[in-house]
Protein backbone atom coordinates (compact mmCIF):
# COMPACT_ATOMS: atom_id res chain seq x y z
CA UNK A 1 0.00 0.00 0.00
CA UNK A 2 0.93 3.54 -0.94
CA UNK A 3 2.99 5.08 2.12
CA UNK A 4 0.08 7.88 2.41
CA UNK A 5 1.63 10.29 5.01
CA UNK A 6 3.96 12.52 2.79
CA UNK A 7 6.04 14.89 4.31
CA UNK A 8 7.81 16.38 1.15
CA UNK A 9 5.59 18.34 -0.70
CA UNK A 10 4.72 19.30 -3.99
CA UNK A 11 4.32 22.57 -4.89
CA UNK A 12 0.31 23.32 -5.54
CA UNK A 13 -0.35 19.55 -4.83
CA UNK A 14 -2.78 20.55 -1.77
CA UNK A 15 -4.07 24.12 -2.51
CA UNK A 16 -5.96 23.67 -5.66
CA UNK A 17 -6.72 26.92 -7.79
CA UNK A 18 -9.81 28.49 -7.87
CA UNK A 19 -11.34 25.14 -6.89
CA UNK A 20 -10.73 25.01 -2.76
CA UNK A 21 -10.06 21.11 -2.24
CA UNK A 22 -7.85 20.27 0.60
CA UNK A 23 -6.50 16.26 0.34
CA UNK A 24 -5.67 16.39 4.39
CA UNK A 25 -3.34 13.28 3.98
CA UNK A 26 -0.99 14.86 1.34
CA UNK A 27 0.98 16.60 3.82
CA UNK A 28 1.78 16.01 7.85
CA UNK A 29 -0.23 17.41 10.07
CA UNK A 30 1.68 20.28 11.67
CA UNK A 31 1.88 21.80 8.02
CA UNK A 32 -2.21 21.98 7.98
CA UNK A 33 -2.48 25.37 9.58
CA UNK A 34 0.13 26.96 6.41
CA UNK A 35 -1.43 25.24 3.63
CA UNK A 36 -4.72 26.34 5.09
CA UNK A 37 -4.28 29.84 4.82
CA UNK A 38 -2.91 29.56 1.76
CA UNK A 39 -6.85 29.48 0.86
CA UNK A 40 -8.27 33.17 -0.31
CA UNK A 41 -11.87 32.94 1.03
CA UNK A 42 -14.89 33.16 1.47
CA UNK A 43 -15.71 30.13 -0.18
CA UNK A 44 -15.58 26.75 1.76
CA UNK A 45 -12.93 24.26 1.97
CA UNK A 46 -13.33 20.54 0.06
CA UNK A 47 -12.14 17.87 2.23
CA UNK A 48 -12.88 14.88 0.68
CA UNK A 49 -12.80 11.84 3.47
CA UNK A 50 -10.09 8.92 2.30
CA UNK A 51 -11.84 5.88 3.09
CA UNK A 52 -8.94 3.53 2.70
CA UNK A 53 -7.08 6.10 4.57
CA UNK A 54 -9.22 5.36 8.06
CA UNK A 55 -9.70 1.71 7.59
CA UNK A 56 -6.57 -0.08 5.98
CA UNK A 57 -8.22 -3.43 6.84
CA UNK A 58 -11.52 -4.96 7.81
CA UNK A 59 -13.37 -3.38 11.03
CA UNK A 60 -10.84 -1.10 12.17
CA UNK A 61 -11.28 2.45 11.71
CA UNK A 62 -8.82 5.59 12.88
CA UNK A 63 -9.38 8.86 13.50
CA UNK A 64 -5.96 10.07 14.91
CA UNK A 65 -6.04 7.47 17.22
CA UNK A 66 -2.93 5.95 15.05
CA UNK A 67 -1.50 7.52 12.48
CA UNK A 68 -1.93 12.10 13.31
CA UNK A 69 -3.29 12.64 9.40
CA UNK A 70 -6.87 10.53 10.40
CA UNK A 71 -7.62 13.57 12.98
CA UNK A 72 -10.52 15.27 11.36
CA UNK A 73 -11.11 16.86 14.61
CA UNK A 74 -7.94 18.18 14.94
CA UNK A 75 -8.55 19.38 11.19
CA UNK A 76 -11.53 21.07 11.83
CA UNK A 77 -9.87 23.00 14.91
CA UNK A 78 -6.94 24.22 12.75
CA UNK A 79 -9.96 25.46 10.05
CA UNK A 80 -11.36 27.23 12.65
CA UNK A 81 -8.18 29.16 14.29
CA UNK A 82 -7.58 30.50 10.58
CA UNK A 83 -10.82 31.53 9.97
CA UNK A 84 -11.68 29.24 7.43
CA UNK A 85 -14.70 26.53 6.59
CA UNK A 86 -14.65 23.15 5.78
CA UNK A 87 -17.18 21.39 4.10
CA UNK A 88 -16.62 17.35 4.24
CA UNK A 89 -17.59 15.11 1.04
CA UNK A 90 -17.92 11.28 1.08
CA UNK A 91 -17.40 9.07 -1.38
CA UNK A 92 -20.62 7.72 -2.85
CA UNK A 93 -18.39 6.04 -5.90
CA UNK A 94 -15.05 5.27 -7.13
CA UNK A 95 -12.99 8.34 -7.08
CA UNK A 96 -10.36 8.71 -9.42
CA UNK A 97 -7.91 10.70 -8.32
CA UNK A 98 -7.46 8.21 -4.88
CA UNK A 99 -5.51 4.88 -5.03
CA UNK A 100 -8.27 1.75 -6.01
CA UNK A 101 -11.09 4.61 -6.28
CA UNK A 102 -10.74 5.80 -2.60
CA UNK A 103 -11.73 1.83 -1.30
CA UNK A 104 -9.62 -0.11 0.99
CA UNK A 105 -6.84 -2.34 -0.47
CA UNK A 106 -8.88 -5.26 1.11
CA UNK A 107 -11.63 -4.64 -0.24
CA UNK A 108 -9.75 -3.96 -3.95
CA UNK A 109 -10.86 -7.23 -6.09
CA UNK A 110 -12.67 -6.83 -8.79
CA UNK A 111 -12.00 -3.86 -11.41
CA UNK A 112 -14.69 -1.37 -12.81
CA UNK A 113 -15.11 -2.27 -16.27
CA UNK A 114 -15.94 0.06 -18.99
CA UNK A 115 -18.73 -0.65 -22.29
CA UNK A 116 -15.66 -2.27 -24.11
CA UNK A 117 -14.62 -4.42 -21.78
CA UNK A 118 -11.79 -2.34 -20.24
CA UNK A 119 -10.32 -1.68 -16.74
CA UNK A 120 -11.10 1.91 -15.56
CA UNK A 121 -7.99 3.91 -14.92
CA UNK A 122 -7.63 7.50 -14.23
CA UNK A 123 -4.12 9.35 -14.81
CA UNK A 124 -3.30 11.54 -11.25
CA UNK A 125 -1.68 14.74 -11.76
CA UNK A 126 1.85 13.18 -11.24
CA UNK A 127 1.08 10.90 -14.13
CA UNK A 128 0.49 7.68 -11.46
CA UNK A 129 -2.53 5.37 -12.66
CA UNK A 130 -5.19 4.50 -10.29
CA UNK A 131 -7.24 1.68 -11.15
CA UNK A 132 -10.98 1.92 -9.95
CA UNK A 133 -12.92 -1.31 -8.59
CA UNK A 134 -16.55 -1.78 -8.67
CA UNK A 135 -18.54 -1.12 -5.87
CA UNK A 136 -21.24 -3.21 -6.89
CA UNK A 137 -19.98 -5.80 -4.77
CA UNK A 138 -22.00 -6.88 -1.82
CA UNK A 139 -18.84 -6.70 0.78
CA UNK A 140 -17.77 -3.03 -0.38
CA UNK A 141 -21.65 -1.85 0.47
CA UNK A 142 -21.39 -3.69 3.71
CA UNK A 143 -17.61 -2.25 4.62
CA UNK A 144 -18.84 1.31 3.65
CA UNK A 145 -22.14 1.43 5.73
CA UNK A 146 -20.33 0.36 8.99
CA UNK A 147 -17.33 2.84 7.73
CA UNK A 148 -20.00 5.76 7.37
CA UNK A 149 -21.80 4.60 10.53
CA UNK A 150 -18.27 4.45 12.63
CA UNK A 151 -17.72 8.14 10.91
CA UNK A 152 -21.20 9.27 12.20
CA UNK A 153 -19.71 8.22 15.64
CA UNK A 154 -16.76 9.68 15.43
CA UNK A 155 -18.79 13.11 14.18
CA UNK A 156 -21.52 12.91 17.26
CA UNK A 157 -18.88 12.08 19.85
CA UNK A 158 -16.75 15.25 19.05
CA UNK A 159 -19.91 17.03 18.52
CA UNK A 160 -18.73 18.18 14.39
CA UNK A 161 -21.29 20.74 13.12
CA UNK A 162 -19.42 20.83 9.45
CA UNK A 163 -21.45 19.92 6.53
CA UNK A 164 -21.71 16.79 4.82
CA UNK A 165 -21.87 16.28 1.16
CA UNK A 166 -21.76 13.39 -1.09
CA UNK A 167 -19.04 12.95 -3.69
CA UNK A 168 -20.31 11.55 -7.13
CA UNK A 169 -17.73 11.53 -9.63
CA UNK A 170 -18.47 11.58 -13.18
CA UNK A 171 -16.10 11.87 -16.13
CA UNK A 172 -16.55 12.52 -20.27
CA UNK A 173 -16.30 10.19 -22.22
CA UNK A 174 -17.33 10.32 -26.30
CA UNK A 175 -19.12 13.82 -25.34
CA UNK A 176 -21.24 12.48 -22.83
CA UNK A 177 -20.96 12.99 -19.19
CA UNK A 178 -20.91 9.40 -17.20
CA UNK A 179 -20.49 7.80 -13.84
CA UNK A 180 -17.86 6.63 -12.24
CA UNK A 181 -20.14 4.53 -10.36
CA UNK A 182 -21.11 2.84 -13.32
CA UNK A 183 -19.33 -0.20 -14.52
CA UNK A 184 -19.50 -3.27 -16.54
CA UNK A 185 -17.61 -6.11 -14.67
CA UNK A 186 -18.67 -9.44 -13.72
CA UNK A 187 -19.62 -8.73 -10.54
CA UNK A 188 -22.31 -5.67 -12.07
CA UNK A 189 -23.58 -8.35 -14.48
CA UNK A 190 -23.97 -11.46 -12.22
CA UNK A 191 -25.98 -8.67 -9.53
CA UNK A 192 -28.17 -7.33 -12.88
CA UNK A 193 -29.17 -11.14 -13.81
CA UNK A 194 -29.89 -11.56 -10.28
CA UNK A 195 -32.12 -7.90 -10.40
CA UNK A 196 -33.65 -9.14 -13.31
CA UNK A 197 -34.65 -12.82 -11.37
CA UNK A 198 -36.50 -10.20 -9.37
CA UNK A 199 -38.17 -8.55 -11.72
CA UNK A 200 -39.30 -11.41 -13.50
CA UNK A 201 -41.75 -11.87 -10.29
CA UNK A 202 -42.34 -8.62 -9.51
CA UNK A 203 -43.00 -6.91 -12.92
CA UNK A 204 -43.05 -9.36 -15.42
CA UNK A 205 -43.93 -6.84 -17.97
CA UNK A 206 -40.20 -5.46 -18.14
CA UNK A 207 -39.05 -8.82 -18.73
CA UNK A 208 -41.90 -9.17 -21.14
CA UNK A 209 -40.49 -6.19 -22.98
CA UNK A 210 -37.02 -6.97 -22.69
CA UNK A 211 -37.78 -9.97 -24.60
CA UNK A 212 -39.35 -8.34 -27.48
CA UNK A 213 -36.69 -5.55 -27.33
CA UNK A 214 -33.10 -6.10 -26.43
CA UNK A 215 -32.03 -2.85 -26.15
CA UNK A 216 -34.49 -2.84 -23.17
CA UNK A 217 -31.58 -4.09 -21.18
CA UNK A 218 -29.71 -0.71 -21.26
CA UNK A 219 -32.45 0.95 -19.26
CA UNK A 220 -33.08 -2.02 -16.68
CA UNK A 221 -29.37 -1.60 -15.96
CA UNK A 222 -29.56 1.75 -15.47
CA UNK A 223 -32.05 0.82 -13.43
CA UNK A 224 -30.41 -0.82 -11.36
CA UNK A 225 -27.42 0.83 -11.10
CA UNK A 226 -29.33 3.51 -9.40
CA UNK A 227 -31.25 1.21 -7.12
CA UNK A 228 -27.52 0.24 -5.99
CA UNK A 229 -26.49 3.83 -6.25
CA UNK A 230 -29.43 4.52 -3.91
CA UNK A 231 -28.54 2.34 -1.38
CA UNK A 232 -25.20 3.98 -0.97
CA UNK A 233 -27.14 7.03 -0.50
CA UNK A 234 -29.18 5.87 1.89
CA UNK A 235 -26.14 4.71 4.25
CA UNK A 236 -24.55 8.16 4.27
CA UNK A 237 -27.40 10.54 4.37
CA UNK A 238 -29.12 8.31 7.11
CA UNK A 239 -26.00 9.01 9.36
CA UNK A 240 -25.49 12.48 9.42
CA UNK A 241 -29.06 13.74 9.48
CA UNK A 242 -29.01 17.32 9.69
CA UNK A 243 -25.26 17.58 8.50
CA UNK A 244 -26.31 15.72 5.35
CA UNK A 245 -26.46 18.54 2.45
CA UNK A 246 -27.02 16.74 -0.39
CA UNK A 247 -24.96 15.43 -3.21
CA UNK A 248 -21.73 16.93 -4.94
CA UNK A 249 -21.78 15.84 -8.60
CA UNK A 250 -18.48 16.25 -9.80
CA UNK A 251 -17.06 16.04 -13.41
CA UNK A 252 -13.41 15.00 -13.09
CA UNK A 253 -11.62 16.89 -16.06
CA UNK A 254 -8.91 14.63 -17.86
CA UNK A 255 -10.26 11.55 -16.45
CA UNK A 256 -11.93 10.00 -19.22
CA UNK A 257 -10.32 6.16 -21.56
CA UNK A 258 -9.08 9.01 -24.24
CA UNK A 259 -7.79 11.51 -21.73
CA UNK A 260 -5.52 8.30 -19.93
CA UNK A 261 -4.00 7.44 -23.90
CA UNK A 262 -3.35 10.60 -24.46
CA UNK A 263 -2.01 12.48 -21.16
CA UNK A 264 0.30 9.02 -20.98
CA UNK A 265 2.20 10.37 -23.92
CA UNK A 266 5.27 12.66 -22.97
CA UNK A 267 3.64 15.94 -24.03
CA UNK A 268 1.39 14.86 -21.68
CA UNK A 269 -0.81 18.18 -21.05
CA UNK A 270 -2.46 20.04 -23.51
CA UNK A 271 -4.78 22.85 -22.60
CA UNK A 272 -6.59 23.06 -25.63
CA UNK A 273 -7.60 19.48 -24.73
CA UNK A 274 -9.88 20.15 -21.48
CA UNK A 275 -11.60 23.64 -22.59
CA UNK A 276 -14.35 21.83 -23.92
CA UNK A 277 -14.78 19.40 -20.91
CA UNK A 278 -14.84 22.36 -18.60
CA UNK A 279 -17.48 24.11 -20.15
CA UNK A 280 -19.73 21.32 -21.06
CA UNK A 281 -19.82 20.57 -17.19
CA UNK A 282 -20.95 23.72 -16.32
CA UNK A 283 -23.39 24.18 -18.70
CA UNK A 284 -24.80 20.91 -17.64
CA UNK A 285 -24.97 21.70 -14.15
CA UNK A 286 -21.89 19.53 -12.54
CA UNK A 287 -19.55 21.08 -10.41
CA UNK A 288 -16.09 20.67 -12.23
CA UNK A 289 -12.38 19.58 -10.84
CA UNK A 290 -9.19 20.12 -12.53
CA UNK A 291 -7.99 17.79 -9.48
CA UNK A 292 -6.61 15.34 -11.98
CA UNK A 293 -4.72 17.44 -14.17
CA UNK A 294 -1.15 18.82 -13.15
CA UNK A 295 -1.31 22.45 -11.79
CA UNK A 296 1.56 23.88 -14.67
CA UNK A 297 -1.64 23.49 -16.78
CA UNK A 298 -3.69 26.55 -14.37
CA UNK A 299 -1.44 28.97 -15.21
CA UNK A 300 -2.51 29.30 -18.63
CA UNK A 301 -5.50 30.51 -20.52
CA UNK A 302 -7.20 27.32 -18.64
CA UNK A 303 -6.42 28.84 -15.63
CA UNK A 304 -8.19 31.71 -16.19
CA UNK A 305 -11.28 29.94 -17.91
CA UNK A 306 -11.26 27.86 -14.52
CA UNK A 307 -10.73 31.31 -12.39
CA UNK A 308 -14.09 32.47 -14.63
CA UNK A 309 -16.07 29.55 -14.36
CA UNK A 310 -15.48 28.69 -11.09
CA UNK A 311 -16.02 31.83 -9.14
CA UNK A 312 -17.06 32.58 -5.68
CA UNK A 313 -20.57 33.05 -6.90
CA UNK A 314 -20.69 30.03 -8.53
CA UNK A 315 -19.72 28.02 -5.94
CA UNK A 316 -21.68 29.96 -2.94
CA UNK A 317 -24.96 29.54 -5.73
CA UNK A 318 -24.20 26.10 -6.14
CA UNK A 319 -23.99 24.83 -2.87
CA UNK A 320 -26.73 26.85 -1.20
CA UNK A 321 -30.03 27.25 -2.70
CA UNK A 322 -31.05 29.81 -0.18
CA UNK A 323 -28.03 31.92 -1.41
CA UNK A 324 -28.84 36.02 -2.44
CA UNK A 325 -26.66 38.53 -4.08
CA UNK A 326 -26.17 41.85 -3.60
CA UNK A 327 -28.22 43.89 -6.30
CA UNK A 328 -25.46 45.62 -7.51
CA UNK A 329 -22.77 42.95 -7.39
CA UNK A 330 -24.85 40.21 -9.01
CA UNK A 331 -22.97 37.31 -10.79
CA UNK A 332 -23.03 36.03 -14.42
CA UNK A 333 -24.22 32.54 -15.03
CA UNK A 334 -23.50 30.59 -17.99
CA UNK A 335 -26.01 31.49 -20.91
CA UNK A 336 -27.77 28.78 -22.03
CA UNK A 337 -30.77 28.94 -24.57
CA UNK A 338 -31.70 25.69 -25.18
CA UNK A 339 -31.95 22.12 -24.01
CA UNK A 340 -32.63 19.04 -25.78
CA UNK A 341 -34.22 16.32 -23.18
CA UNK A 342 -34.55 12.65 -23.70
CA UNK A 343 -37.19 11.54 -21.44
CA UNK A 344 -38.29 8.16 -22.87
CA UNK A 345 -38.32 4.47 -20.60
CA UNK A 346 -35.73 2.26 -23.31
CA UNK A 347 -32.50 2.73 -25.43
CA UNK A 348 -32.58 5.82 -27.81
CA UNK A 349 -29.33 7.25 -29.85
CA UNK A 350 -30.11 10.53 -28.80
CA UNK A 351 -26.64 11.64 -30.78
CA UNK A 352 -27.83 10.25 -33.91
CA UNK A 353 -31.38 11.57 -33.56
CA UNK A 354 -30.02 15.55 -33.32
CA UNK A 355 -27.24 15.14 -35.83
CA UNK A 356 -29.70 13.94 -38.16
CA UNK A 357 -32.01 17.52 -37.35
CA UNK A 358 -29.23 19.54 -37.87
CA UNK A 359 -30.07 20.86 -34.28
CA UNK A 360 -26.20 20.19 -32.99
CA UNK A 361 -24.27 21.43 -35.88
CA UNK A 362 -26.30 24.26 -35.54
CA UNK A 363 -25.81 24.81 -31.79
CA UNK A 364 -22.27 24.65 -32.39
CA UNK A 365 -21.85 26.77 -35.23
CA UNK A 366 -24.21 29.45 -33.83
CA UNK A 367 -24.37 29.80 -30.23
CA UNK A 368 -21.57 27.57 -28.79
CA UNK A 369 -21.94 26.20 -25.46
CA UNK A 370 -25.13 28.16 -24.84
CA UNK A 371 -27.32 24.66 -24.94
CA UNK A 372 -27.37 21.23 -23.06
CA UNK A 373 -28.35 18.18 -23.72
CA UNK A 374 -30.09 16.09 -21.02
CA UNK A 375 -31.98 13.00 -20.04
CA UNK A 376 -34.34 13.26 -17.54
CA UNK A 377 -37.35 10.69 -17.56
CA UNK A 378 -39.49 13.19 -15.63
CA UNK A 379 -40.65 16.79 -16.55
CA UNK A 380 -40.43 18.78 -13.51
CA UNK A 381 -41.55 22.04 -14.37
CA UNK A 382 -39.99 23.72 -11.28
CA UNK A 383 -36.64 22.37 -12.62
CA UNK A 384 -37.13 24.21 -15.63
CA UNK A 385 -36.63 27.85 -16.72
CA UNK A 386 -39.33 30.10 -19.44
CA UNK A 387 -36.06 31.63 -20.60
CA UNK A 388 -35.01 28.19 -22.48
CA UNK A 389 -36.72 26.25 -25.34
CA UNK A 390 -36.80 23.09 -25.19
CA UNK A 391 -36.29 20.41 -27.31
CA UNK A 392 -38.99 17.15 -26.91
CA UNK A 393 -38.74 14.03 -29.39
CA UNK A 394 -42.18 12.70 -30.34
CA UNK A 395 -41.68 9.04 -30.23
CA UNK A 396 -39.95 9.75 -26.56
CA UNK A 397 -43.26 10.63 -25.75
CA UNK A 398 -46.92 9.25 -23.65
CA UNK A 399 -49.62 11.12 -22.76
CA UNK A 400 -48.44 11.57 -19.50
CA UNK A 401 -45.55 13.40 -20.63
CA UNK A 402 -47.82 15.39 -23.90
CA UNK A 403 -49.73 16.42 -20.93
CA UNK A 404 -46.94 17.76 -19.36
CA UNK A 405 -45.72 19.72 -22.26
CA UNK A 406 -49.06 21.25 -22.68
CA UNK A 407 -49.13 22.42 -18.77
CA UNK A 408 -45.81 23.89 -19.92
CA UNK A 409 -47.21 25.60 -22.98
CA UNK A 410 -49.78 26.88 -21.16
CA UNK A 411 -47.08 28.15 -18.34
CA UNK A 412 -45.59 30.22 -20.67
CA UNK A 413 -42.67 27.91 -21.97
CA UNK A 414 -41.62 27.49 -25.17
CA UNK A 415 -41.54 24.05 -26.45
CA UNK A 416 -40.40 22.34 -29.88
CA UNK A 417 -41.43 18.42 -30.74
CA UNK A 418 -40.30 16.45 -33.09
CA UNK A 419 -43.56 14.54 -34.11
CA UNK A 420 -41.33 11.95 -36.27
CA UNK A 421 -42.16 8.73 -34.55
CA UNK A 422 -45.18 10.74 -32.35
CA UNK A 423 -47.73 8.73 -31.71
CA UNK A 424 -50.84 9.17 -33.67
CA UNK A 425 -53.30 8.68 -30.89
CA UNK A 426 -50.91 11.51 -29.01
CA UNK A 427 -50.80 14.17 -32.32
CA UNK A 428 -55.23 13.64 -32.57
CA UNK A 429 -54.55 14.36 -28.23
CA UNK A 430 -52.52 17.79 -29.43
CA UNK A 431 -55.09 18.52 -32.10
CA UNK A 432 -58.27 18.40 -29.86
CA UNK A 433 -56.21 20.53 -27.59
CA UNK A 434 -55.82 23.19 -30.29
CA UNK A 435 -59.30 23.01 -31.10
CA UNK A 436 -60.79 22.67 -27.53
CA UNK A 437 -59.07 26.04 -26.57
CA UNK A 438 -58.85 28.04 -29.94
CA UNK A 439 -55.50 27.75 -30.20
CA UNK A 440 -54.95 28.73 -34.19
CA UNK A 441 -52.19 27.18 -35.55
CA UNK A 442 -49.45 29.00 -38.07
CA UNK A 443 -47.89 26.80 -40.48
CA UNK A 444 -44.64 27.01 -42.21
CA UNK A 445 -43.35 25.45 -44.67
CA UNK A 446 -39.51 25.44 -45.60
CA UNK A 447 -37.75 21.88 -45.95
CA UNK A 448 -40.40 20.46 -43.84
CA UNK A 449 -43.68 21.69 -42.22
CA UNK A 450 -43.79 23.26 -38.99
CA UNK A 451 -46.56 23.89 -36.84
CA UNK A 452 -46.67 27.11 -34.16
CA UNK A 453 -49.08 27.27 -31.64
CA UNK A 454 -48.92 30.35 -29.40
CA UNK A 455 -50.57 31.27 -26.22
CA UNK A 456 -49.01 34.51 -24.49
CA UNK A 457 -45.19 33.68 -24.16
CA UNK A 458 -45.66 30.41 -24.26
CA UNK A 459 -45.04 28.26 -27.82
CA UNK A 460 -45.64 24.67 -29.25
CA UNK A 461 -43.78 24.27 -32.55
CA UNK A 462 -43.84 20.57 -34.37
CA UNK A 463 -41.43 19.97 -36.67
CA UNK A 464 -40.25 16.25 -38.56
CA UNK A 465 -36.71 15.19 -38.27
CA UNK A 466 -36.73 12.71 -40.99
CA UNK A 467 -37.67 15.42 -43.68
CA UNK A 468 -34.36 17.40 -42.55
CA UNK A 469 -32.37 14.74 -42.79
CA UNK A 470 -33.46 13.98 -45.99
CA UNK A 471 -31.76 17.88 -46.98
CA UNK A 472 -28.10 18.70 -46.79
CA UNK A 473 -26.09 19.54 -43.84
CA UNK A 474 -25.59 23.20 -44.50
CA UNK A 475 -29.83 23.48 -45.21
CA UNK A 476 -30.39 21.99 -41.95
CA UNK A 477 -28.51 24.58 -40.46
CA UNK A 478 -29.96 26.98 -42.50
CA UNK A 479 -33.64 25.53 -41.32
CA UNK A 480 -32.60 26.76 -37.69
CA UNK A 481 -31.38 29.80 -38.26
CA UNK A 482 -34.45 30.64 -40.23
CA UNK A 483 -36.33 29.59 -37.38
CA UNK A 484 -34.56 31.06 -35.07
CA UNK A 485 -34.52 34.33 -36.39
CA UNK A 486 -37.93 34.13 -36.75
CA UNK A 487 -38.56 33.73 -33.21
CA UNK A 488 -36.38 36.81 -32.69
CA UNK A 489 -33.87 34.73 -30.59
CA UNK A 490 -31.20 37.51 -30.14
CA UNK A 491 -27.57 36.96 -29.94
CA UNK A 492 -24.36 38.23 -31.36
CA UNK A 493 -22.24 36.57 -34.07
CA UNK A 494 -18.58 35.39 -33.06
CA UNK A 495 -15.91 34.72 -36.05
CA UNK A 496 -13.23 33.61 -34.20
CA UNK A 497 -9.71 31.44 -35.76
CA UNK A 498 -10.09 27.60 -35.38
CA UNK A 499 -7.92 28.00 -32.06
CA UNK A 500 -9.57 30.31 -30.02
CA UNK A 501 -11.99 29.61 -27.30
CA UNK A 502 -15.58 31.55 -26.06
CA UNK A 503 -18.07 31.33 -23.17
CA UNK A 504 -21.28 33.48 -22.66
CA UNK A 505 -22.33 34.19 -19.28
CA UNK A 506 -25.47 36.40 -18.75
CA UNK A 507 -26.95 38.35 -15.50
CA UNK A 508 -29.71 40.57 -14.73
CA UNK A 509 -29.36 44.22 -14.67
CA UNK A 510 -28.63 45.87 -11.71
CA UNK A 511 -30.50 49.44 -10.71
CA UNK A 512 -27.91 51.50 -12.64
CA UNK A 513 -28.56 49.33 -15.49
CA UNK A 514 -32.41 49.68 -16.02
CA UNK A 515 -31.79 50.55 -19.79
CA UNK A 516 -30.82 47.03 -20.64
CA UNK A 517 -32.90 43.98 -20.22
CA UNK A 518 -29.96 42.03 -18.82
CA UNK A 519 -25.80 41.74 -19.93
CA UNK A 520 -24.34 39.25 -21.33
CA UNK A 521 -20.28 38.63 -21.24
CA UNK A 522 -18.53 36.86 -23.73
CA UNK A 523 -14.83 35.97 -22.65
CA UNK A 524 -12.04 34.83 -25.36
CA UNK A 525 -8.95 32.73 -24.45
CA UNK A 526 -6.41 31.76 -26.77
CA UNK A 527 -4.60 28.07 -25.57
CA UNK A 528 -2.07 28.27 -28.58
CA UNK A 529 1.14 29.17 -29.10
CA UNK A 530 0.63 31.97 -31.70
CA UNK A 531 -1.13 34.87 -31.93
CA UNK A 532 -5.06 34.38 -33.34
CA UNK A 533 -7.97 36.75 -33.66
CA UNK A 534 -12.34 37.45 -33.23
CA UNK A 535 -14.61 39.46 -34.09
CA UNK A 536 -17.68 39.75 -32.28
CA UNK A 537 -20.31 40.71 -35.16
CA UNK A 538 -22.50 44.42 -34.34
CA UNK A 539 -25.72 44.04 -34.14
CA UNK A 540 -29.23 45.79 -33.17
CA UNK A 541 -30.58 45.65 -29.52
CA UNK A 542 -26.89 45.34 -28.03
CA UNK A 543 -24.22 47.71 -27.06
CA UNK A 544 -20.93 47.13 -25.62
CA UNK A 545 -20.88 48.76 -22.01
CA UNK A 546 -16.96 47.45 -21.27
CA UNK A 547 -14.00 45.49 -21.87
CA UNK A 548 -12.29 44.00 -18.87
CA UNK A 549 -9.14 40.88 -17.55
CA UNK A 550 -7.42 41.97 -20.82
CA UNK A 551 -4.36 39.84 -20.47
CA UNK A 552 -1.96 39.60 -23.82
CA UNK A 553 -4.91 40.98 -25.67
CA UNK A 554 -6.59 43.87 -27.56
CA UNK A 555 -9.63 44.95 -28.44
CA UNK A 556 -10.97 47.60 -31.10
CA UNK A 557 -14.19 48.70 -31.58
CA UNK A 558 -14.75 48.84 -35.63
CA UNK A 559 -17.30 50.13 -37.97
CA UNK A 560 -18.76 46.47 -38.12
CA UNK A 561 -18.14 45.00 -34.98
CA UNK A 562 -15.49 44.34 -31.82
CA UNK A 563 -11.77 42.86 -33.21
CA UNK A 564 -10.13 41.04 -30.50
CA UNK A 565 -6.39 40.40 -30.92
CA UNK A 566 -4.84 37.91 -28.39
CA UNK A 567 -1.29 36.96 -27.75
CA UNK A 568 -0.73 32.98 -27.14
CA UNK A 569 -1.84 32.51 -23.83
CA UNK A 570 -4.11 35.69 -23.75
CA UNK A 571 -7.37 36.42 -22.59
CA UNK A 572 -10.65 38.86 -22.61
CA UNK A 573 -14.16 39.55 -21.87
CA UNK A 574 -16.42 42.09 -23.55
CA UNK A 575 -20.03 43.29 -21.54
CA UNK A 576 -22.93 43.87 -23.89
CA UNK A 577 -26.25 45.34 -22.21
CA UNK A 578 -29.39 43.64 -24.74
CA UNK A 579 -32.29 46.14 -24.52
CA UNK A 580 -35.77 45.74 -26.50
CA UNK A 581 -36.18 47.60 -29.33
Amino acid sequence: MEQLTTPKLIEADVVTPAENWFLYWKTSPSLWETKLREYPGPNPIFVPIYWALHSEYSDHYDFGQIKPETDLFKLIQVAQQVGRELVFLVQMSPVPFLINGGIPSYLARTISLNKQGLAISCLDNQQKINRLYTFYDPRVFQSYRKFVWNLGQYFKENKIENKIYGLDSYRIEDDFIVSYFMDHSSVFENGFARYLQQLSESEPEKIKQLEENALYSKTLKKDYSDLIGNLYHDAVSEVFGHKWNGVLKTCFIGGGSKDLFKRSQDNWEVEKSYFHPLMKAVVNGYYPTTLLLHHSIKNKSFGKLLKDLVSSAFVQAYLNNDYIEDELNLSFQPMVFFEVVDNGEDFFNLSQKIEDSGLIQFFKSQFAWSYKISRNKKIVIEEMSPQKMYFFFGERLDLSKLNSLIKLFLNGYKIFIDINGLDDKLRKRLDSFYTENSISIEKINYITNLDKASLGEGLILTYDSAKLKESSPIKRIGFWEKIMKYLEVKNLQIEADEDVEYFWKVRSSNTYELNYEEIRRVSFYNPSSYKRKARVVSASNFALIKSLDQVNAEAKSTPIGIDINLLPGGSVSLDFGYYEA
